[in-house]
C-alpha cells in the first residue's frame, strides 16, 4: 500500500469519508444576458452571434458550455 505522503496514499486515507454523487442534475454551464445590438447580434466572449432581427433591443439569455452556445428568448431556445 502506498505511503501517506504519496497522492495515492492521501486518496485512500479520504476514500471511505467520500459520499456518492446526487442523482440530481447539475448545470455546468455559463449564463449571461448579452443585449442584441442594432445589427441583430450579441457577443459572447469574443465572438458574435446573430439573432431573429425581432430581438433587437432585447436582452436574451445565453447559456455558454464548453463546445456550445445556447440562446433563449425567454423560455424558447433559438435556433441558429
Amino acid at each position: 500500500m502506498p505511503g501517506p505522503g504519496t497522492v495515492a496514499g492521501c486518496f485512500a486515507a479520504e476514500q471511505r469519508l467520500l459520499k456518492a454523487l446526487s442523482d440530481e442534475p447539475f448545470e455546468t454551464g455559463r449564463w449571461s444576458s448579452p443585449l442584441v445590438d442594432r445589427y441583430s447580434t450579441l457577443s459572447i466572449r469574443t465572438n458574435r452571434y446573430s439573432v431573429p432581427v425581432r430581438l433587437i433591443g432585447q436582452r436574451v439569455r445565453v447559456l455558454l458550455h464548453a463546445s456550445e452556445v445556447v440562446i433563449y428568448d425567454g423560455r424558447t431556445e433559438i435556433v441558429l
